[in-house]
C-alpha cells in the first residue's frame, strides 16, 4: 500500500526590535512575536513620561513606552516579521509492505 507522506519544517528564531527607554536612553530588546499592538501617546495620556512617542502592548498586557515613534517602530516590527517562514517538502511516497 502507498502512503503519501508531507513533512512540514517549520523554520523559527526570536527576533527583536531595538527601541529604547524614555528614563535613561537604555536600549530595549523587544520579542516581535510578544507584540499586541503599537500606538501613539494621546495628549492627555498622562500615565506615560513626556519623552514618550509610542506604546507598545505587549500580548501579556504589559505597556512599554518607548521614544521612537510609532512608524519606525511598527516598520521595524514588520520587517522583522516578514523573516518568518514556513517550508514545505515536496510530498513523497513511500512504500509500506
Amino acid at each position: 500500500m502507498e502512503y503519501l507522506q508531507l513533512a512540514k519544517i517549520v523554520v523559527t528564531s526570536v527576533r527583536f526590535v531595538i527601541a529604547h527607554s524614555p528614563t535613561n536612553g537604555e536600549e530595549l530588546a523587544i520579542n516581535v512575536e510578544q507584540i499586541s499592538s503599537i500606538r501613539g501617546v494621546a495628549d492627555a495620556d498622562t500615565q506615560y513620561q513626556k519623552d514618550v512617542n509610542c506604546v507598545i502592548t505587549m500580548t501579556n498586557g504589559k505597556s512599554i513606552g518607548v521614544v521612537e515613534n510609532c512608524r519606525e517602530m511598527f516598520e521595524l516590527a514588520r520587517k522583522a516579521g516578514e523573516t518568518t517562514k514556513t517550508i514545505y517538502d515536496e510530498p513523497k511516497k513511500e512504500d509500506n509492505k
